[in-house]
């Protein structure tokens, strides 16, 4: 197993690492561990946590301290994207802010199983532990800006208690797990939110519900996202016109198809393309 070190992308005279990734059913981190604390939390779509042994779900909003020594990969739960923010920093870091401000509470990268470092923040919480995270990723990669957004993080998380799944309240339901890892396979995206409620094995208006209150999304929102992976793909790998994409996609309106892309990429179809395959055919 590969074991990750601080110095090979911390340099010796910043304190962080920063970073924004994307992760994909077939494309995501290797099982790996370290030397270092990293936290991590979703900010979009479903992803899996494999650490030490076992998988946990976790949705937006989902945040976990991973110690020095677990043995951990993330990967997207379902056929579409997901994204998390990862900040890795060096225990002596979390060491020095533990022994001058928080002594007396519980260590939260001293606790044995990950359940017990790991939290659901509440969406009014988690709008504010996003901004704080832009902030930091704006910063430079010195002493006070991770030192504070570290200790205004304990903070926030004092109030909060760790998921302990699958008794959590919030926990995704098997069914809905289920549908969101298929919506994108064998293509069943094409007959959009109904397939979605089939897989799901129950009504539409339960789905709905269910889909709004546990992920934050609709089925239109789960069914697009699989229909603009399938699309990314072609769209990486294929010459075909944009237009034939959209339109086998299952988007009869080329400018919702266009809009959805630059809000998903920040880019459009045609640039998204060319990006994608500069990386598979550099030069």
């Amino acid at each position: 197993m590969r074991r990750l070190r601080v110095d090979s992308f911390i340099p010796s005279d910043k304190y962080f690492h920063f970073n924004n990734h994307e992760l994909y059913a077939a494309k995501h981190f290797e099982m790996h561990t370290h030397d270092f604390h990293e936290l991590f939390w979703v900010d979009e779509g479903l992803c899996a946590h494999r650490v030490n042994g076992e998988e946990r779900l976790m949705r937006p909003g989902g945040l976990v301290f991973v110690r020095a020594p677990d043995a951990h990969q993330c990967i997207s739960a379902t056929q579409s994207v997901a994204r998390i923010v990862n900040i890795a920093f060096r225990v002596q870091t979390w060491e020095f802010l533990r022994k001058r401000y928080f002594q007396h509470r519980p260590d939260l990268f001293g606790r044995s199983h990950v359940s017990t470092r790991e939290f659901l923040v509440p969406p009014g919480e988690f709008a504010e532990l996003r901004r704080m995270g832009r902030e930091l990723g704006a910063q430079p990669r010195d002493r006070l800006p991770i030192e504070r957004f570290l200790v205004n993080l304990v903070v926030m998380v004092g109030a909060l208690r760790p998921v302990t799944a699958p008794e959590a309240p919030n926990a995704i339901p098997e069914w809905l797990e289920k549908a969101c890892r298929t919506i994108g396979e064998g293509r069943n995206f094409e007959r959009g939110t109904q397939a979605f409620a089939e897989l799901a094995g129950k009504s539409p208006e339960h789905v709905a519900r269910e889909a709004r209150r546990l992920l934050g999304e609709t089925p239109t929102d789960i069914v697009n996202d699989a229909r603009l992976a399938y699309a990314a793909s072609r769209l990486a790998t294929t010459s075909e016109r944009i237009v034939d994409i959209a339109l086998d996609c299952g988007f009869e309106n080329l400018g919702h198809f266009y809009k959805l892309v630059q809000k998903k990429f920040n880019v459009s179809p045609r640039a998204y393309r060319l990006q994608q395959q500069r990386i598979v055919r550099p030069g």
